[in-house]
């Protein structure tokens, strides 16, 4: 147990910066994992409607199992892996202008700052 703990530590970042871009990874590829089967399965459905649709998206994951093996459920895994960047940053980016902004607010800068420059420069004329 202190072991894990210990590895844990040492093996994430330290940055808050860096826990939530390993975070958002995680749960990216874990989600292309557990949901590309079903993604495989609903394709062909798209694509064989009359023959497939009466099995139901398990039975086409099953059926591709049996038939194609199973390794066939996870094909195009890794684009999804590959696409799975996009998303990633934009959490990121969510993510970092959240705590910023929450931070500027407990400290008195940041928005309000900045609104009552605008207000004051629009006062003077200068927009």
């Amino acid at each position: 147990e202190r072991r894990r703990v210990y590895y844990l530590n040492h093996v994430m970042p330290k940055s808050k910066m860096g826990k939530s871009l390993v975070s958002s990874t995680l749960a990216g590829a874990i989600n292309v994992l557990l949901t590309n089967p079903m993604w495989v399965a609903s394709l062909r459905i798209m694509e064989d409607k009359r023959s497939q649709q009466r099995r139901g998206l398990f039975g086409v994951m099953h059926h591709i199992a049996r038939n194609e093996g199973v390794s066939r459920l996870w094909n195009g895994t890794q684009t999804s892996l590959l696409l799975v960047s996009n998303p990633i940053i934009q959490h990121f980016v969510y993510e970092q202008l959240r705590l910023w902004l929450l931070e500027s607010r407990q400290n008195g800068t940041g928005s309000r700052r900045h609104t009552n420059r605008a207000k004051h420069r629009h006062r003077k004329g200068n927009v």
